[in-house]
């Protein structure tokens, strides 16, 4: 279903649009509560790059889905690509921090995902 969804969103949305960002979430949450790691992985990356367009590196919702896909890495035995994708997070948590765009509590609680 979020699939034909989004298939209709992509032909009279534009790429940018949050719409879209929330449907591959949605997606991407499903094919891993299904078990399914590689397709969640591959929407995932979808989602990242939709989340980069509209919102840029700096944002918690990148932040998050970098903590995402670190987790279906892991899942995989990809530790080192995993251990990449939470710098990443980590990053951007400590600078939004820096910037008091964020405060300690999601911070932690994107890491502790």
């Amino acid at each position: 279903m979020y699939r034909k969804a989004l298939d209709i969103k992509l032909e009279i949305l534009p790429k940018t649009h949050n719409e879209l960002a929330e449907l591959y979430d949605m997606i991407a949450r499903s094919l891993k509560r299904q078990g399914k790691i590689s397709e969640a992985t591959k929407m995932y990356k979808q989602l990242l790059a939709s989340l980069l367009q509209i919102h840029g590196e700096d944002h918690v919702a990148v932040a998050v889905v970098y903590n995402g896909i670190a987790e279906l890495l892991e899942t995989q035995n990809r530790l080192d690509d995993a251990i990449q994708m939470l710098d990443k997070c980590i990053e951007i948590c400590l600078r939004l921090k820096e910037v008091g765009d964020v405060d300690t509590s999601i911070v932690v609680g994107i890491l502790r995902r």
